[in-house]
């Protein structure tokens, strides 16, 4: 198969119905089953691995972004997960809050949603601008934008001086969205594991089903001593 070059100075409708269709020609079909079962909500996904779209996505942003981005459909997965990893291959901070306002309403699944945000790398060179930004996030309420938030502050802010504001976001989660509650128990353990005097009081505010699912996912971890899971397992509480 010939190697299309995907950096481009401009984009055109023509031009990205060649990026689907290649796209559509390199999906292995026993990879697309395995993902459908690992992403169920999934729309129209083809079966791509990761490293080709990073590849494609990193070619695309040494172009013109925006043009692209404003080509970019919802067809497929592998459409709305290229486009994310593009936004995350921005140089300018603004840019990618601005590309995010308007992607984060394409996001209907976890994979597409924290492939992403581990993509924001940006957010870390301006940290207190990305941290007021994700706040704004929070009131939308929706489920991905949930998600999006406590995943992105998994990835970015598990740290200093930010530790504090993040348990605060951690608490204030009050919803049943299955995925964003997966998403709060997951930020809730890898805030114990890297700060337990500070978040070990999640263990006793969580809800039941939040807090059990943080004690699985501390047991879980290769980060944890053996005696350390014993000690969270006390935490457990009694089934009523």
């Amino acid at each position: 198969m010939m190697q299309i070059q995907w950096k481009k100075s401009h984009w055109t409708k023509e031009d990205y119905q060649i990026l689907r269709q290649y796209l559509i020609s390199i999906q292995e079909e026993a990879y697309q089953k395995f993902q459908m079962k690992l992403i169920p909500n999934a729309k129209n996904l083809l079966g791509i691995r990761m490293p080709k779209l990073y590849q494609i996505a990193k070619e695309i942003a040494r172009g013109n972004i925006e043009e692209f981005i404003l080509q970019s459909q919802n067809d497929f997965y592998e459409e709305i997960m290229i486009c994310g990893l593009v936004i995350g291959e921005c140089t300018h901070f603004t840019e990618v809050c601005l590309h995010l306002d308007k992607y984060i309403f394409r996001i209907d699944n976890w994979a597409i949603c924290d492939s992403v945000c581990s993509h924001l790398k940006i957010f870390r060179r301006y940290p207190e601008e990305g941290f007021t930004y994700l706040l704004s996030k929070l009131k939308m309420q929706s489920e991905y934008h949930l998600r999006f938030v406590l995943v992105m502050l998994l990835c970015h802010y598990i740290k200093q001086p930010f530790i504090k504001r993040v348990l605060q976001i951690i608490e204030q989660i009050d919803t049943q969205y299955y995925y964003v509650k997966m998403a709060q128990a997951w930020l809730s353990a890898e805030c114990i594991i890297c700060f337990e005097k500070e978040s070990l009081y999640l263990l006793e505010v969580l809800p039941d089903w939040t807090a059990h699912k943080t004690i699985q996912k501390l047991r879980e971890s290769k980060k944890v001593t053996k005696d350390k899971k014993l000690f969270y397992q006390t935490y457990r509480r009694k089934e009523t």
